[in-house]
């Protein structure tokens, strides 16, 4: 079964910090600092509001947890799929296919800038500000840590990490399916080996070129992201650098 987007109108889950309590009357602080516009929004108007095409400078300068650009991601994901089975499947011309492609790399975009800004903030455990930070505020991720312990911020972080490193392999992908040709790329394999009237022909060569450079084109889009997530052997960045270029 598939979900409208206009049938997302629960509000918006609370905050980890919330559910992760062990203590009533931690829970009862916490409560009290919950973002008040999570309970007055829903799901969908959270995804529309984030839209490159209606963002709004309200928005903009409102907290947005993880969690809720996951949420935008995923509600891009089927639009995606289908551009790319579209693609696949030459259903369309490719005036209309790169109209869509367009619209959904700005909106692609738009969420991915909100996520490089969080990205950008990297507050030290020390600053007697941790915790209320503009963009991000990494008090929503605290749990059961002892704050009277040396080194409470630790776990805080690693979890802030793990969260992130997630969002930006959820953006990696859907830009990859958006700049990547997926008939191509199963040509390409088979162009390493062409027929000997194919190394002949002109038309094969022009195509084959062609798709060499939409390979390359869309295999640099991964680069900058896997370089720096630090997740990924050097051997296989080497790989990916050299089939960049």
């Amino acid at each position: 079964m598939t979900l409208c987007l206009q049938e997302l109108h629960f509000s918006l889950p609370s905050t980890f910090s919330l559910h992760n309590t062990n203590s009533l009357n931690i829970w009862e602080s916490r409560l009290i600092d919950e973002p008040f516009y999570r309970a007055r929004k829903s799901l969908n108007d959270l995804i529309l509001e984030n839209t490159a095409e209606n963002k709004s400078s309200s928005t903009c300068n409102q907290p947005m947890l993880i969690e809720d650009i996951h949420l935008c991601l995923c509600a891009m994901q089927w639009k995606i799929w289908k551009h790319a089975q579209s693609n696949s499947n030459q259903e369309t011309n490719n005036a209309s296919e790169c109209s869509k492609r367009q619209s959904l790399r700005k909106y692609l975009e738009s969420v991915k800038s909100r996520l490089d800004e969080i990205l950008a903030q990297k507050p030290h455990p020390s600053s007697p500000n941790f915790g209320h930070e503009k963009l991000l505020p990494y008090r929503y991720y605290y749990g059961i840590e002892d704050h009277t312990q040396a080194g409470w911020q630790e776990p805080v972080l690693d979890r802030l990490k793990d969260l992130l490193f997630d969002a930006q392999m959820l953006s990696l992908l859907l830009d990859l399916h958006l700049s990547l040709d997926i008939p191509s790329l199963v040509q390409v394999a088979t162009d390493q080996n062409p027929s000997a009237i194919e190394e002949q022909s002109a038309t094969f060569q022009r195509a084959r070129e062609q798709r060499r450079l939409s390979i390359q084109y869309a295999t640099s889009r991964c680069v900058p992201l896997l370089s720096s997530s630090g997740h990924i052997a050097n051997s296989t960045m080497t790989i990916i650098r050299l089939a960049a270029n």
